[in-house]
């Protein structure tokens, strides 16, 4: 057989020419039926065009284009989707995807019967794990020496939350992601913890972090938080809670000593500070730049915790300010200064929520004054429409 040059994917030389509706032509035959066979891929591995028609397989030197080739008088096969003109075409690649064994080339059924066969007749071994990851056509399965079956199955990570065997680590990963759960919060400060099931993360979640129990959060999943003061704010800004549920957090934060210079306490920051950024990234119209800095003015005491809470509801709508407020006290570094903050701020929502309720009593007020003029007003309109039916 002549060769088209080198295939672009394993390098070998190319004896059959599989052309596309792209007209690439530049791999062969073997290459093209594994990624369609195994990867299920429907591109053009030189320039990622989807394959929109069955291509063109020959051995022929002299190709025109696809539209043109495919005037001429080709086959078609069924099953592997190729427009052909010799039928060893489809005898080659009915030998890709036939079981057979590598030492005598003997034909089976199923994996299983392969597997007894070279044990009971070769004294070798199969393994199961790469043939059941797809990624190899059945004709390029590997046998082993018991001593080299033990080598080669060190390569297969194992999952660590049950006996499950990747080929892989990308495969390990999807099955980890697929099959069990991991703590983001824990992962957030640097250790990745992975829990075999969803009972057992969320103990975790009680014995280490502070997890919502409302029936609302439990409901949409796990609402968890990583201090204490998060969970009290999210009690309070979602669940209606009494402020006052905060103030023994506050005395009791207020009499630890500064901890900014500990590793943990650093870790736990930066963590806080990715968070905010993260949230703050993904609102509209937010100046995080100020943000920030009103934030560093506040720590160093250059402007007080009433003046910071002010300006934050400048800066932000009081929307996003509620929903960003337990991020922006966990980035303060100073435990006092935090605790003001806290409280200026629950002062400052309780102040806006007496003036809407004020505004809503005026308002009510002045509809309720407004109600004989507007009796008034209808009564004079059904009189009018009455005189009209009399003429």
């Amino acid at each position: 057989m002549s060769s088209f040059g080198e295939c672009i994917i394993c390098g070998n030389p190319i004896t059959t020419r599989v052309l596309l509706p792209c007209n690439h032509s530049n791999f062969c035959l073997k290459c093209y039926e594994t990624l369609v066979y195994c990867y299920n891929e429907a591109k053009c591995p030189f320039c990622q065009k989807e394959i929109e028609s069955d291509p063109v397989c020959t051995a022929n030197p002299h190709l025109d284009g696809y539209e043109i080739e495919r005037l001429k008088p080709y086959q078609h096969d069924q099953n592997f989707h190729i427009f052909f003109d010799d039928p060893e075409i489809i005898c080659e690649l009915d030998s890709y995807t036939r079981i057979t064994c590598p030492d005598c080339h003997a034909l089976f059924n199923n994996f299983s019967t392969l597997r007894s066969h070279v044990n009971e007749k070769h004294n070798k071994m199969v393994c199961k794990i790469c043939f059941d990851s797809n990624r190899f056509l059945p004709s390029d399965i590997s046998l082993y020496t018991r001593e080299e079956f033990e080598i080669h199955k060190k390569q297969h990570p194992k999952c660590s939350c049950c006996d499950h065997i990747a080929f892989d680590q990308d495969s390990l990963s999807k099955h980890m992601r697929e099959a069990h759960f991991r703590c983001e919060i824990c992962a957030n400060a640097g250790k990745i913890l992975w829990f075999p099931t969803i009972e057992l993360i969320q103990v975790h979640f009680h014995e280490k972090h502070y997890a919502c129990e409302d029936p609302l959060c439990v409901m949409q999943g796990f609402i968890v938080f990583s201090t204490k003061v998060e969970y009290l704010l999210h009690q309070i800004n979602v669940h209606n809670a009494d402020p006052s549920i905060l103030n023994d957090q506050i005395e009791n934060k207020s009499q630890v000593e500064d901890q900014s210079d500990y590793p943990s306490f650093r870790a736990r920051h930066t963590e806080n500070m990715n968070r905010l950024l993260n949230k703050l990234n993904s609102e509209q119209n937010v100046n995080a730049k100020q943000l920030l800095s009103l934030i560093e003015d506040v720590d160093k005491h250059n402007i007080t915790a009433d003046t910071f809470c002010s300006e934050i509801r400048k800066l932000l709508t009081n929307q996003i300010s509620d929903k960003l407020f337990p991020d922006i006290v966990s980035v303060i570094l100073a435990p006092k200064v935090r605790n003001e903050v806290v409280r200026s701020y629950q002062g400052i929502k309780e102040v806006k929520k007496q003036l809407d309720h004020n505004e809503y009593l005026h308002s009510k007020k002045q509809r309720l004054l407004n109600l004989p003029n507007l009796f008034t007003k209808e009564i004079k309109l059904v009189q009018r429409r009455n005189q009209r039916k009399l003429f």
